[in-house]
């Protein structure tokens, strides 16, 4: 089901712009964090981040796991 204003697509730059600076300062926390485990908590950590992610996917297309 798409939304009425689907085609009239707006957004807060100012919010966006925040988030975009925290991205790569985000990054850098991840990468430092995977230089100080070992392997089996990398395996945790990884799995962690992508079932995060396929979770916040879904809720996008309007399907909640819990």
């Amino acid at each position: 089901m798409e939304a009425k204003k689907w085609l009239h697509f707006t957004y807060n730059e100012d919010a966006l712009n925040a988030l975009e600076l925290k991205f790569p300062q985000n990054t850098g926390t991840v990468l430092g964090t995977f230089k100080h485990v070992n392997e089996n908590e990398k395996e945790q950590l990884i799995i962690e981040i992508l079932s995060s992610e396929a979770l916040k996917t879904s809720e996008i297309e309007g399907e909640y796991f819990r």
